[in-house]
């Protein structure tokens, strides 16, 4: 993909976030409903955000694949941002906002398995996505909140305001 491509496709990555994180963000509440009052509605309803959030996941995290090659974050044929110094440069910021990213979306790979065999009346599984649903979330946010820091950074002098 050209550059302008790239950049077209990253700008849409803001947008196409939230959907994904807001299924991620009422995942666990329907799993502990389902949990709790034993009714398949809210079984399905999980398995529903779940699906919504891993298709919505996948868009996001080739959005913004793309605006990282298009600001020059990620080489050319590389998958991750590769910072060339420890401290918070853009770089080093992408690299962790990806792998939280995408260790969420494990994590949520994992919650759509076990809603699967929870599905099936399989023992445990519906207790194993509900952990899951909560580790996903935490990832995401954790993502969120690096991607936060990517776009509204401190300035230098922050620190030693009175």
């Amino acid at each position: 993909m050209s550059g302008s491509s790239w950049l077209f496709l990253g700008r849409m990555h803001p947008a196409l976030v939230h959907a994904p994180i807001g299924a991620a963000l009422f995942l666990p509440l329907a799993l502990g409903l389902a949990l709790r009052s034993r009714q398949g509605e809210w079984l399905r309803t999980g398995c529903f955000l779940a699906v919504l959030g891993l298709l919505g996941g996948l868009a996001a995290m080739v959005s913004g694949y793309g605006f990282g090659q298009a600001l020059g974050g990620i080489a050319p044929g590389a998958w991750l941002a590769h910072p060339l110094r420890p401290e918070p440069s853009f770089p080093a910021l992408l690299r962790h906002h990806q792998l939280l990213a995408l260790a969420g979306l494990a994590a949520g790979a994992g919650c759509g398995l076990c809603l699967g065999l929870a599905l099936r009346g399989r023992r445990g599984a519906l207790r194993a996505a509900f952990g899951l649903s909560l580790l996903w979330l935490a990832l995401w946010g954790a993502a969120g909140h690096w991607g936060g820091r990517m776009v509204f950074r401190e300035p230098p002098d922050a620190g030693s305001m009175p």
